[in-house]
């Protein structure tokens, strides 16, 4: 999703679990990024979301800073990992649809906390993101 039509980031109801936590989620799914942003949303975290490496990192420097940064790693302009470098240090959780070892380790020294593999579902999300967040 282009930042043109990212939603802006609004106040969420308290008592929500997301508790007004900021995320910038960045999947070059158009679909998957609005269905991601949809839920995530309801679940009371502000989202602002990015299509690539280039597009995230004008949004961070825009609209940041934010609270998680939540990635998948293959972008059309490079990867979560470039992207993780260029906005760090933030708290991070990579989505691949290739996960293995090496891309975890990968992940880890690029400095994301954790790395799930698709098909993710938001429950499996939103349990990491808690434990990210704290």
């Amino acid at each position: 999703m282009d930042t043109a039509d990212a939603p802006p980031i609004s106040p969420e109801p308290p008592g929500r679990p997301g508790d007004g936590r900021s995320i910038l989620l960045v999947e070059d799914n158009r679909d998957i990024a609005r269905v991601l942003s949809s839920l995530l949303t309801r679940a009371g975290y502000r989202v602002v979301t990015a299509a690539g490496v280039d597009d995230a990192t004008r949004v961070g420097s825009a609209c940041g800073p934010f609270d998680l940064l939540i990635s998948d790693l293959s972008l059309p302009d490079g990867s979560g990992l470039d992207l993780m470098r260029r906005l760090g240090p933030i708290p991070g959780i990579a989505v691949s649809g290739y996960s293995t070892e090496v891309d975890l380790k990968e992940c880890l020294e690029a400095g994301f906390i954790d790395l799930l593999a698709k098909p993710v579902t938001f429950s499996d999300l939103e349990t990491t993101i808690r434990r990210v967040l704290g």
